[in-house]
């Protein structure tokens, strides 16, 4: 079997090396200025399995450089890949023929996943994407394959066979473990998307969701492309309420509490862990913080959504989610960054004149800020760490330890809640959150939970 053909073209040295570790197998040809040009009369020759383009494109430009390609490439996957923040809506390439538009800096784990995809659907290697379990209701006959993730060793293994039920026990067990995903292979996903369009009013009739993951994760990329882009330029107030009303109405459609008798626990369960990417997580906690707003009073869970969705925007002047990664593991410079992440947010928000109420900026502040002084940036101590500070803290602590992160084992929702119970509000540990009002939030979860 020949390798893979994948075309480079104007990607910066930075961007070079962030995708190549994901061609191994493949072979790499770069085509210049020239070569672009040529492609009018010389149509390519084998059609690459992929095609990657980046910023330093002149003359043609990339949009010229999409529209090139396409013509010559129709059906393949041509990606734009830049170093830095966005210049422009994603959805500007996506039109001028991209099939998608990346920021080495915002979506890394979004472009390993896809270059992964398109790679190793042309080596013949099976390529699965995260789906929430919620979206397969078990005894159901589904009409594709089911694999479940170990993060730890990153292996799949199979769970069912389309044609089959998806196994009620297994899928009991599965969410008793904190399990929120499954992994459909790629080759199966048009099966899936058609199955789970058949099943969203019967999702709403439940009180669950009414929108697929897919769609959420969308318009949170959406809202904080927007506000990442162009961040060396002050922006103007209708900008800011532009962004805002575009956050408002996030919360408004997809993250809401929906009114059912569903416990928290049962909710926490419905959210998405695709890949714990930077999108997913914050809309997550954005879920949970409205979830602990709502079930303790303690707070107005439309501001905290909206705290949620905006609390790690700082985030992106560094090269990576530094979040994600073992504390032990950063450098010094990587430890300062990671502290600096939180004013940062702050300024952004402040220099894209999003006027965020009250509460939320409070939470966005303290998120990091714990009860016994050990967090950051200020070392806050005791009760000068809001309250709406310690819920942003307690959701964006629970998603960051049960996501699904390569390389590191799954940490149970049921776990997580366990260790708080026996080990914060036990014995005399460190007191990261209130006793008192964390004791409050756990009571939220049943106690076998």
């Amino acid at each position: 079997m020949s390798k893979p053909v994948v075309l480079c073209c104007g990607l910066t040295e930075k961007a070079s090396q962030a995708v190549a570790p994901l061609l191994a197998g493949c072979e790499i040809r770069m085509l210049d200025e020239n070569g672009l040009v040529a492609l009018v009369e010389a149509p390519l020759d084998p059609t690459p399995a992929l095609i990657l383009c980046g910023e330093m494109l002149r003359d043609p430009g990339p949009l010229e450089a999409a529209q090139l390609l396409r013509s010559q490439c129709r059906e393949g996957s041509i990606y734009f890949v830049i170093d830095g923040l966005p210049t422009a809506d994603r959805r500007h390439y996506i039109k001028n023929g991209y099939t998608d538009a990346f920021s080495v800096r915002l979506d890394q784990r979004l472009m390993r996943t896809a270059v992964a995809e398109a790679v190793g659907t042309a080596l013949g290697v099976r390529a699965f994407r995260p789906v929430r379990l919620l979206e397969m209701e078990p005894g159901q006959t589904l009409p594709f394959d089911t694999a479940l993730y170990l993060p730890g060793n990153q292996k799949y293994i199979r769970l069912s066979a389309a044609g089959d039920p998806l196994d009620a026990d297994r899928a009991a067990r599965l969410k008793e473990h904190g399990v929120r995903s499954l992994h459909v292979p790629l080759d199966q996903i048009r099966e899936y998307n058609a199955h789970t369009a058949s099943r969203l009013q019967v999702f709403a009739g439940m009180g669950r969701p009414g929108q697929p993951s897919e769609k959420l994760q969308g318009a949170v990329r959406a809202l904080l492309t927007s506000v990442l882009t162009e961040l060396d330029r002050e922006g103007t107030f209708p900008e800011g309420r532009a962004s805002l009303n575009q956050a408002t109405e996030i919360v408004k459609t997809f993250l809401r509490p929906p009114g059912s008798s569903s416990s928290v626990y049962e909710r926490i369960l419905m959210l998405s862990d695709e890949g714990a990417n930077a999108y997913c997580h914050s809309s997550n906690v954005a879920t949970i913080a409205a979830l602990i707003a709502l079930g303790t009073g303690a707070a107005n869970p439309d501001h905290m959504a909206l705290a949620g969705l905006l609390h790690d925007v700082g985030l992106a002047h560094g090269d990576e989610d530094l979040e994600a990664r073992d504390p032990a593991s950063l450098s010094l410079q990587e430890r300062v960054r990671l502290f600096q992440h939180v004013p940062d947010s702050l300024e952004i928000i402040r220099k894209r004149k999003i006027l965020l109420p009250t509460e939320a900026a409070r939470a966005v502040a303290d998120h990091h800020e714990r009860h016994d002084g050990s967090g950051y940036p200020d070392s806050k101590v005791g009760p000068k760490v809001s309250l709406e500070g310690q819920i942003l803290g307690i959701a964006d602590t629970l998603d960051r330890a049960t996501a699904e992160i390569p390389g590191r084992t799954r940490v149970s929702i049921k776990d997580w809640i366990r260790g708080q119970r026996q080990g914060a509000l036990g014995g005399g540990g460190p007191k990261a959150f209130e006793p008192g009002f964390l004791k409050k939030c756990l009571a939220l979860f049943p106690k076998d939970e």
